[in-house]
Parts: C-alpha cells; structure tokens; sequence
C-alpha cells in the first residue's frame, strides 16, 4: 500500500505527460499486489478507493494518452471493484463507480481514448 500511495503522491505535480501515463498504467498492479495482502487490509481498502479518485482525475486529463491509460488501468481494475464488497452505509458501490466512469470513457471525443 505504500508504494501505491507514493506513485499516488506524484501525480497531481506531475506536469509531463508520459510520466501521467507511466503512473496510470502502474496503478493496476500496485493495487494488485497490496490487496493480495501484506497485512495491511485496511490499508488496501483505503488504497482501493485513492486509485479510484486517481482514475477519475485521469479520465478528464486534458492528454488523450493520459485518459487511455486511465481507461486501460480502469479496465484491468474492473474485477477488483466488481467484487469489491458495498459499503457500510451511505456511498455508491465500488462497481457503481466504476461502470458510472467507464460510460463516460465512451462519450470521450479523443479516438485513443475510445
């Protein structure tokens, strides 16, 4: 989970393109590996949630390239957050979230991104 959160941490400064892209295809198996378990559950659940928020932001990038590999990322994640468990009270489900902005990808005007 603290790898994550430090690819996390770079991205908003982030001003070059390529390096967004590097960290957006990243996300995938950064997750992956922390909720494959390193004891920190609790923290990967966190995690699940800040990577999500990280791909929303990437999907309305202004770079085209940005946005399809938060697209791919999203796409290698969708199983993760389909079987995500729903929240306690209050709050969309994992799922919910994450079909509500792989729809948007679609109205996306940028062909790479489609």
């Amino acid at each position: 989970a603290h790898v994550g959160r430090q690819v996390l941490k770079s991205l908003p400064d982030e001003a070059n393109h390529l390096a967004r892209v590097a960290s957006m295809g990243a996300l995938p198996g950064v997750l992956i590996f922390a909720l494959r378990g390193d004891g920190d559950a609790i923290g990967a659940e966190s995690l699940r949630a800040e990577i999500l928020g990280a791909l929303r932001s990437g999907l309305s990038d202004t770079n085209g390239g940005v946005r399809t590999a938060a697209a791919q990322a999203l796409g290698a994640l969708a199983l993760v957050w389909l079987n995500a468990p729903a929240p306690a009270a209050g709050g969309l489900a994992p799922a919910t979230a994450v079909l509500g902005l792989l729809s948007g990808v679609f109205q996306d005007a940028a062909a790479d991104a489609r």
